[in-house]
Order: structure tokens, then sequence, then C-alpha cells
């Protein structure tokens, strides 16, 4: 941040900064929160954000400042080492050294001795989002651990500049603040992409606003210029001209007495002052454009042709003309007077001159020893097409952005691509196979898809291998955009192309291939028939596709009910796991995806777990992109089966953060449907509201071959249903015509449940029954105690239903189904299966044994902050007269409470009214009214005021502020 004094006074902004000013003092109260500030550039954006930073340190925070530049949208998480990387010399040698091991290759300064490159940036990572990911997750650390004694305010400018791996960083953060109190103020235009990313991100994470800066009225835009010295006579025209810009006020005020011709623009301004430059200076001013802002001065005067004393000499010229000043956190370092002041001398220069420029960057560049990713931004700009040697540098640097930012290595490659247009077709092919993978790690599927296609038609017929293997990429990639059919069509045309001569090796991946694209579908009899078909002829050559392949056939085997020799199958699979090359199992996540999955179906739901925390494990450390998702999946269907909320809230917001980082439609769905069941488990109602507003789009994107994951989010947001009519009828369209395409496990233990629940509330017990028959000849079939606990359950809960229930057939059913669900460690379906057995203990006069039930099972909801259960037995226990204990009359601890509440919470306690709270969370009021009420209820509080008293600094802070 510069000194104050060389600063534009801040004006027409007293509302923004009154907000930003709440901001700081809920931080230094130990709260959370973030400001998007957007603007047309020269709006005020950076003067608003010195001034809040001026207020936090004035409050006793911490502050860390980045900015993006326009040159450096080539640098991984450039953003992030502008703001961070200076300041890692405040950390003691321990941690600096903790955080070395997962930051040595993004941050310069962690890196070891002689990893960095000549640019001073850091070197090639891993080409895995499970990588970015960790790396997200690290950067956070360092925020913590540069946090001040109260609080840390982040203030990170020109965010429309930045990096892919930048904006994916922010946006993890605003979904996953820091743990420590922190204000994130983030500036940006109102670039369409970039600032709806950050706004939904800011809608699901810590409160924020989103401060719009608009152009000031008349009257404050005289007051700017009020000490300028301009001609009374120009000043209406200059306010007329600026339109209530402040950068345009000041650059014209520049000019205005100078010359009678009003400049209409800000480019016009700007060249009016470089006009007046000698040719030195000038050629200065422009190489120093070309070479990045800030700028070094020697190689922006070996960009400009210029020689030592030549370029001292302008270097004169041009500071004293205001154009450049010293970068106070980089002293060896100059730059622009504002951004806007460079873009528009880069702007003005010449086609020829500028591309010459880039030409000597270079070579300047290239004898400082920098690499490929620092010279690519350069050589994009002068290489022409057949230039070999060109597309080399692009390639090298785009293996190397691929593990940090593979939207640039898949933007280095296709420039490579474009001066190749005659490259041998083997090796076009390659390239648009190597792009293609860049462009899936940023989501760009269908920009994926096409490069593949086009590998596809270069390689001949005899090109065996290639073809099988980018044929297979193109499946991965028609799996993930829920194109499942697609991909089918494709891997039997290509197999039945094969020659009969091709290797069985390769004739067995394509039949690998058909395997797994009938789980995807979901298609029992076609999965059935390709599974296992492949591992003979891989078991040697490949065992980890092999190993793959063993599983799926344990995936068909209980898919379709056979379950002769299937434990005598499934040791051996974890004996051949276990024996598999450490470096296999490291290198292949996806023998783990298929484990883990068969295990989850077997309902092992513990096993499961194992084998999918050592697959993100692995992936953390660099691993296969292709297996994140359905890993984090699998970790949450797991931890849901389980009953644990405290667990499973986590992993659903890992699961997102993935398929989001991915933008894998088809794991956004997963991850909503997710979000919406945990409702049944912890009661927060606001994720199924966000789910029901993103859901309508997403369906339509992953259309009506991705059913079994539109049925997934449709029974989550059903459960929500307050109607039980309605709720029966969508629950029964989802256990009709699309049944048969939902996963077993799935429809057995969750879907006929409730939709027989449904039915029972909705008065049709005939329909019920029918419904219940059904769910007892899916569990016979699968043969697995969930399944068996389910339909027994369903049974206990008909007899109790009607005027003459049966409560000795009820307890008998309902011990029977939590015993076989307890035997896998069905956490909810346990908690259901004790609250029947209670209703039907208390029907049959055993009031004291019910009592006792109920207890056991809201200790066991309360474990694993099940709220909505624990509720549930509180509500059973009020029902029998009986006492409740203090655990279920009063949460007590601030843990207690969902993220959202918590947020809720603290802004009640501040003094803000429900509409307010609203707005800042980007709620509807109905769902404060909802989330407050649960607030009331776990804090055993009756009012705002009592609320407020249980946190004493935040109702302090807000009467100062309000005062």
């Amino acid at each position: 941040m510069e000194d104050r004094s060389t600063r534009a006074p801040l004006v027409g902004r007293a509302a923004e900064l009154e907000q930003a000013v709440a901001a700081i003092a809920a931080v230094r109260d130990g709260a959370g929160r973030v400001l998007v500030v957007s603007g047309d550039p020269g709006i005020g954006k950076t003067a608003l954000l010195d001034a809040i930073a001026d207020e936090a340190r004035a409050a006793g925070l911490a502050v860390l400042a980045g900015r993006a530049t326009e040159h450096e949208t080539d640098v991984p998480l450039g953003l992030a080492i502008d703001a961070l990387d200076g300041e890692l010399d405040r950390l003691d040698d321990a941690p600096r050294a903790a955080l070395a091991a997962d930051l040595g290759d993004v941050l310069p300064s962690l890196a070891p001795p002689g990893a960095r490159t000549g640019g001073g940036r850091p070197g090639p990572a891993p080409a895995a989002a499970a990588r970015r990911f960790h790396v997200h997750r690290a950067l956070r650390d360092v925020l913590e651990q540069l946090a001040g004694r109260h609080g840390t305010v982040v203030v990170l400018d020109d965010l429309h500049w930045a990096d892919e791996g930048s904006l994916q960083w922010v946006t993890h953060l605003l979904r996953r603040p820091p743990r420590t109190p922190a204000l994130l103020v983030l500036a940006l235009r109102p670039a369409p992409r970039p600032l709806a990313r950050l706004l939904d991100a800011l809608r699901n994470g810590v409160p924020g606003a989103h401060l719009e800066l608009r152009p000031l009225p008349d009257e404050d835009a005289a007051a700017l210029l009020r000490d300028v010295d301009v001609d009374a006579g120009d000043r209406p025209a200059i306010v007329r001209e600026a339109g209530g810009n402040p950068l345009f006020l000041q650059e014209l005020a520049r000019v205005g007495a100078a010359d009678d011709r009003l400049p209409p623009t800000i480019l016009a301004a700007v060249e009016l002052e470089v006009s007046a430059l000698d040719p030195a200076a000038r050629a200065l001013l422009e190489g120093a454009a070309v070479a990045g802002d800030p700028f070094d001065v020697e190689l922006a005067a070996a960009t400009a042709g210029l020689g030592v004393g030549a370029a001292d000499d302008a270097l004169d010229a041009i500071a004293a003309a205001d154009l450049v000043r010293p970068e106070p956190q980089r002293p060896t370092l100059l730059r622009f007077r504002h951004p806007l002041v460079r873009r528009a001398v880069y702007d003005a220069m010449a086609p020829g001159a500028r591309r010459t420029a880039h030409g000597r960057a270079v070579t300047a560049l290239t004898a400082r020893g920098v690499g490929a990713a620092g010279l690519a931004h350069h050589v994009e700009r002068v290489a022409r097409v057949g230039d070999a040697d060109a597309a080399a540098t692009l390639v090298a640097a785009a293996r190397a952005s691929a593990g940090r930012a593979p939207a640039t290595s898949a933007r280095h490659l296709g420039s490579a691509l474009a001066l190749l247009p005659g490259a041998p077709p083997q090796e076009r092919a390659d390239l648009l196979a190597e792009q293609a993978s860049a462009l899936s790690a940023t989501g760009r599927h269908g920009e994926a898809r096409a490069a593949l296609l086009e590998a596809l038609e270069l390689l001949p017929p005899a090109l065996v291998e290639r073809r099988v293997r980018i044929t297979a990429a193109l499946c991965s990639v028609d799996h993930v955009r829920a194109r499942h059919e697609d991909a089918l069509t494709r891997l039997r045309s290509e197999l039945a192309a094969l020659p009969e001569d091709v290797p069985e090796e390769l004739r067995a991946l394509g039949r690998f291939a058909l395997a797994t694209s009938c789980v995807y579908l979901p298609d029992e009899e076609g999965l059935e028939a390709w599974a296992g078909r492949a591992a003979p002829a891989l078991r040697e050559v490949d065992p980890a596709t092999a190993l793959c392949d063993d599983a799926l056939v344990l995936i068909a085997r209980r898919w379709r009910g056979r379950t002769d020799g299937l434990e005598t199958l499934r040791a051996a699979v974890l004996e051949r796991l276990a024996a598999l090359d450490p470096a296999i199992r490291r290198s292949r996540s996806d023998v783990l995806v298929y484990l883990g999955q068969a295990e989850a179906l077997a309902e092992r739901n513990v096993e499961a777990l194992r084998l999918v925390d050592e697959g993100l494990a692995t992936l953390a450390a660099g691993g296969d992109d292709a297996a994140l998702v359905p890993l984090s999946q699998l970790r949450v269907q797991a931890l849901l089966a389980l009953g644990d909320a405290r667990r499973g809230r986590e992993a659903v917001a890992l699961a997102e953060d993935a398929a989001r980082l991915q933008e894998a439609d088809y794991g956004i769905a997963y991850a909503l449907a997710a979000r919406a069941e945990l409702c049944r488990l912890d009661g927060d109602r606001e994720d199924v509201e966000r789910a029901a507003a993103e859901w309508p789009a997403l369906a339509g994107r992953i259309g009506d071959i991705g059913l079994a994951r539109t049925a997934q989010v449709t029974f989550a947001l059903v459960q929500t249903v307050d109607d039980p009519e309605r709720r029966a009828e969508r629950l029964a369209a989802i256990a009709g015509a699309r049944f048969e395409r939902l996963e077993p496990e799935f429809a057995t233990t969750r879907v006929l449940p409730f939709h027989v629940r449904a039915l029972l509330a909705s008065g049709r017990r005939p329909a019920a029954e029918a419904a219940a028959a059904l769910l007892a000849e899916r569990a016979a079939a699968l043969a697995l105690p969930g399944g068996r606990a389910a339909a027994a359950l369903v049974r206990a809960e008909i007899a109790l239903d009607g005027s003459a229930p049966d409560a000795s057939a009820a307890l008998r059913l309902a011990e029977e189904a939590a015993a076989g669900a307890a035997e896998r460690g069905f956490g909810e379906l346990r908690f259901h299966a004790d609250l029947v057995a209670a209703r039907a203990l208390a029907l049959a006069g055993e009031r004291d044994a019910a009592v006792g039930r109920l207890r056991a099972a809201a200790d066991r909801a309360t474990a694993v902050a099940a709220w909505a259960l624990r509720d549930a037995a509180a509500s059973e226990l009020r029902r029998l007269g009986a006492r409740l204990p203090a655990a279920l009359r009063v949460a007590g601890e601030r843990g207690e409470l969902t993220e959202r509440e918590e947020q809720v919470a603290e802004l009640v306690a501040a003094g803000r009214s429900n509409k307010e709270v609203a707005k800042l969370l980007f709620l509807s009021p109905k769902t404060v009214e909802h989330t407050l009420s649960r607030v009331y209820a776990k804090l055993g509080v009756r009012s705002r005021t009592e609320l407020a008293a249980t946190r004493p600094a935040l109702a302090r802070s807000a009467a100062g502020v309000r005062g």
C-alpha cells in the first residue's frame, strides 16, 4: 500500500466505508467477513481498498495485500504469491519448514535451494486437481499463521486479471474461510464470469456484502477537483466528460489546462502525457509496458532496445512525468502510476513495434536463464507459424504449469498447435490429447472432447494402441458430462474395428472401459457381461487395471444379487490389493475408487472409508484428477450411511469443492443431493433451499442420461416437502419409473423406506404395504443386513399404524431392524429403529424401557451432531412426559450450532434485523426466521436479547457501531 499522502481523497464512498468498518469490528470480535468490491476501471476500487486497509490497521488488525496484474495471468497462483510470499519472513523457522513441505513448489521463498526458475517463480507441480485442492488448504493455513493478534484483513485487488489458479484459491477461501478472524476484501471489474463465481461462493460461505461502486454524483466529482490546478471554466466540462469516474477526473484534469481539446477518454489523456516525452523516454515506457507491471528497469531497457546510459536518462524523464513510481514492497522494481496507464501505453504501440519489443523480451529473459514458463507470455505474441522452437517453448511452459494452472497449460498447448499446422499427425494428436487433459482439469469438458475427437481423426487405424487410449480418455470426458450412452457406443465401435492380431492386453483395456461405462449408466446386465473379462490378460502387465476389473465383478455380483462365493472372491481381491506394488498403488487411485464402491455396496462403510481416505491422501500428494470427485463422493456416501452428520458435513463440503473445481456437473449434483439429505440429520434446511435453487439449471445440463443423479437430488428435496400427499406422489415417481436406474443400495435402504412412510402419512396403508413388499423383495435379492433391516423397519411402522396397532409385532420387527443396522453401522437406520421400538414399548406399557431407549438414541445422535435426530428423540421423550436431560434441553456450546446457524446467531446478536441478515447471507427472510428458531431451541433462549447475552462481545461491538 502506498503512502496516504500520494493518494486521491476518498470521496462519495461513505456508505461503503461504513460497511467495511462494521465488518472490521466483527473481525475484531472473532468473526469472519467478506466484502466484494466491483466497479468499472478508475471508479475508485483501489482508493476504497486503501481506506479499508487504513481502518484495519487502526483497529489493530494485520493487513495482507496482493494485486493481480494483466501480464501475470500465466503465473499459477500469482495473486497468492503477491499477497503472501513477501510476508513469510515474519514466521519462525519451524512453521516455515512445515509450510515448505506443502508449498515449496508454489511460493518462491519456500522453494528449496536451486529449485526456483530463472524468473523467481516456482517450478512445475504435479498435474492433479487434488494437488491444487491441497495447495488451497495449505495457503489458507499460511493466512492463519500470518494473522495478527486481533485478526487479519486480506486485500486482493484486480481479480479480473487473476490467473485461474488464483481464482480457484479465492473461491476456496470464500467457501472455506480461514479459521482465525479474517476480513477478505476482493476487488475486481464487473467481468461477468469472475464476479459471478465470487458471488456464488460468497452466498455459501461467511457473511459478506457486495459493494457495487457506482459513478460519483456531480457534486462529489466536483469536490475532487477543488484542490486541482484547473481553470474554473474547464471544471464543468471535466466533470461531465469524466462521467463520475474519479480516475478519469484526475487524468482529464491533469491535461485539461494544457490543451483546449478536452480528451474524451482516459486513453487520450494518457497519450497527451506520453507525447511530451523524448523518443528514448517513450521507448523505455513502451518497453516497460511490454515487460509487465511492476517492471524491472533493466528488462524494460532491453525490451526497448536502449543502452544503460540512455535508459537511466529516460527513467528520470518518465519518473519526473509521474508516469511511473517506485514499488513500495519491492524496491528494485517500479510500477506504472495506475494499471490503466500501462494499458494505454501498450495499446497505443504500433503492432510491429509491440511485436519487436516482445521479441527483445524473449532474448533478454533467455539470457537471464528464465525458463519456458517465464518466456511463454512473450513467445505467444511474437512467434510465427512454423516456428518449431517457439512451439517447443510453449509446450514446455504448458507442462510446467499443468499442475497449478491447467487453464494456462491448455492455452499454451493451443498456441503451440496453432504454430504447427503441418506437424506429423501422431505428434499433433499427442499434443491434442495433452491439451484435452488440461482442459478437463479446468472443467472445460466440451473443449476437451473436441480436442480428443480431432486427435482420434488424425490417428490412422494402424496406431491401435494410441487410438484405444484416446478413445478411453474420450469416454472418461463423456462420463463426466453424463453422456454415458455416447461413451458406450464409441467404445463398441472402436473395439469392433480392432484387427484380429491386436495384442490381447489392448483388447482387454477396451473391455474394461466398456465395463466402467456400464457402472456409470448404471447397466446391471451390461456390467455383469463385461466385468472380469479384462483381468486375466492384464494380471501380469497391468495389475492395477486388473484389480479394478476384479472390483467391477464384485459390484456386478452385488447389483445382481449373486452372493454365492462372493466373500471368497472379495478376500482374494483384497489380498491382491495388499500385494500390489506400493508405487503402483499410489499412482492408481482408481483402484481405490472401484474397491471402495464395492465395499460400500456390501454395506462395509467403515472399510470403504479406509480405502477412500487412503486414496484422498495419495491425491493430495499428486495423482490422477479423475479419481478426486468419485473418491470424495464415496466418502460422503459412507458417512451418510453411518449417520455421521459431524464428519458428513465436512465431507460434503469437500466433495462439492472438488466437483466445482473440475466443473463436473455430475459431481455437483451428487454434492447438492448429499447436502440436502444432511437436512434429515442436522435439520438445516438452508442447504435444501440452495439445492432446489441450483438444481433446475444443473438438471438441464445433465439431461435424462443422468437419471440416477436426478433421482438422488429429487429424493433429497422431496423429503422436506411438508405436505404428506405431495411427498408420497413425488417419492412414488422416483420409486416407479426411475427405480430400475437407481443404485440398488440407495433404492433399498433410502428411497423405498421413505416412500412407505410417505404413503402411511398420507393415509394410504394398502399402497404402503405393497411398497414394503417390494422393498422386502429387493432386500432379499441383495442379501445384505442393511436392506433387511430397512424392510423390517417399515413393516414395524406399518404394524403401529392405524386404529389397532400391534405393539408386539412392531417391537419384534424394530429389534430386528436395530440389530441389522448395528451390524453394519447404519446410524440413521438404527436411530429410527430405536424410535419405533420405543413407541412399541410405550404402547405395551413399558414406559421406563421406552425412555431409556430414546435417551440412548439421543446420545448417539448428539455424538455425531445429528441434531434433527436428537430433536426427534427429545420430542418423543416429551410425549411420554419424561424429564429431558440437560444436553437435550440446551445445546450450550457454540460448536453444536451448524455453520449457518452460527452466522445467523452472530448477526442477530450484533443487532441485525432478519431482513438485514437475509441480505448479508444471500438468504430469504423465511430461511433466516427458520434458522433463528433452531438457534433459539439449541441455545435454550427465547428472544434476541437473550441471544445477544450469549455473545456479549458482539453485542458491545454492535452498540459501538450504532453509537
